[in-house]
């Protein structure tokens, strides 16, 4: 009987856990930055991050002077720095929202979402990484738009899914060959929304970017 009442309880919180993880989704896709160029700003600690990562190597490998780098390509924003990047084992942590290895107080996180935060204001999200002495360059795809019409319409019809098969259904991993010597990561925020346009002011960028150079 014990057994049971445990087991009991145990599937209910397991059930409100999935429940909670799907609005969280649903935050994370529309209303999590109101003010949209705090999108940067995640990237921006991640990617410095990044590069403290590869610093702390020391002379173990000799290597150029780290960058960040800001562009915009059309109606897309682009995030690209030359840290220590990501592995085969990380790429599949960016599909368990708010997760996160970093350690409080040493590395700069802000909203605890990191590099998923484009989902919030685009239709699609590509992280591209690859880390020293992996001949494999990583590819994650988030089809955001795609999930929000999903996730509006099951809401429509009073469905609430679980968050896994919703992240699953709109996820894609893979990778490509490449140098085993290099290390990056590029973020591209792909089709920004309209209501987002801030983001893909140059003039905006810059003056929000002078703001937070501190961090």
């Amino acid at each position: 009987m014990a057994t049971e009442t445990v087991n009991a309880a145990s599937a209910d919180q397991a059930e409100s856990e999935e429940l909670l993880y799907a609005a969280v989704v649903q935050i994370l896709s529309e209303d999590l930055y109101p003010r949209k160029l705090e999108i940067i700003r995640e990237y921006i600690q991640n990617a410095s991050d990044a590069i403290d990562d590869w610093l702390r190597l020391g002379d173990l490998i000799e290597d150029g002077e780290p960058q960040i780098k800001i562009s915009i390509q059309g109606r897309s924003l682009l995030i690209f720095d030359t840290g220590i990047g990501m592995t085969g084992e990380d790429i599949p942590k960016l599909k368990r929202i708010a997760y996160s290895e970093k350690k409080t107080g040493e590395e700069a996180g802000y909203k605890g979402i990191g590099r998923l935060a484009g989902i919030a204001v685009a239709d699609k999200l590509k992280i591209t990484s690859t880390s020293y002495g992996d001949p494999r360059l990583h590819h994650f795809e988030f089809r955001a738009a795609d999930m929000r019409r999903d996730i509006s319409e099951k809401k429509r019809q009073g469905i609430q899914e679980p968050a896994s098969p919703v992240i699953q259904r709109y996820t894609d991993i893979w990778w490509t060959d490449v140098d085993a010597t290099d290390h990056y990561t590029l973020v591209e925020i792909r089709d920004v929304k309209e209501s987002c346009a801030e983001l893909l002011d140059p003039n905006k960028l810059m003056e929000y970017i002078g703001d937070i150079g501190h961090l």
